[in-house]
């Protein structure tokens, strides 16, 4: 049974060949080891660093080796993870490599032996059509939202790393919703785009998180921000109840 959970690690629907990626995580690094061996999961301090993993049925996944890589494994899933990773301070984990299918996935990432990144894998690199993107988003979405370190920012990199082109990135910000309210604002300028109250109020008090800038146009180091106070109005419910108050006549007049 085990052997057939770790053979079915490797099946996803981007047709990514993991089982190579995973091999080539597990070789020797010289960059991470222990008296000139390689660091195995036996080195790891779960007591300090416990596995902070589990899946929606809130199974207890164990490390294990086979054939010289890493897995992480409970009694019905598997997933594949790197050669054990050392930092300056000697904290030690591996990477658990994931393509989400949509089941919800928990992982603490903070203070863990198991970590997760989305650059990883670099997903992204096969995201090749609108469709692509939303499919993604979507299941992304449904396997990472309850996590405390998700964020839109990482949607965000999806899209404009992905391999589509500008207008099927534009038009996939649009219906995810994931303009902010600067971006919002200077589209509606340059491309037309239509503006209501309801987007009004979604992008400035629903959006706050969404950094102030438009990574595929301008540069990393062009970045606005908003103040604190001005941050304490845009929560608040009297600027809730003037966005209600706006027609949308009103709301394309000021933009």
């Amino acid at each position: 049974m085990t052997l057939e959970i770790i053979d079915k690690c490797y099946e996803n629907n981007l047709n990514i060949d993991l089982k190579s990626i995973h091999r080539e995580m597990n070789l020797f690094s010289e960059y991470h080891t222990k008296d000139g061996l390689k660091i195995e999961i036996d080195d790891l301090d779960l007591e300090r660093f416990p596995i902070g993993f589990t899946n929606a049925a809130h199974e207890e996944f164990k490390l294990i080796v086979y054939e010289e890589k890493n897995f992480l494994i409970s009694d019905s899933s598997c997933y594949p993870c790197s050669r054990v990773y050392e930092n300056t301070n000697g904290y030690r984990w591996v990477q658990i490599l994931i393509i989400p299918r949509g089941e919800k996935l928990f992982i603490a990432n903070k203070n863990s032996s198991i970590r997760y990144s989305f650059y990883t894998l670099g997903l992204f690199k096969y995201l090749k059509s609108y469709d692509d993107i939303l499919n993604f988003d979507e299941i992304y979405c449904n396997t990472f939202s309850n996590n405390e370190w998700f964020t839109e920012q990482e949607r965000i990199q999806f899209l404009v790393r992905s391999e589509a082109t500008p207008s099927e990135v534009f038009k996939a910000f649009q219906i995810l919703k994931l303009f902010n309210p600067f971006q919002l604002s200077l589209f509606s300028v340059t491309d037309g785009l239509i503006i209501n109250k309801n987007h009004v109020q979604n992008h400035l008090l629903n959006n706050n998180s969404i950094p102030l800038s438009i990574p595929y146009i301008t540069s990393s180091s062009f970045k606005i921000t908003i103040s604190e106070s001005t941050n304490e109005i845009l929560k608040a419910e009297d600027f809730v109840s003037f966005i209600d108050s706006l027609t949308n006549d009103e709301v394309n007049q000021f933009f």
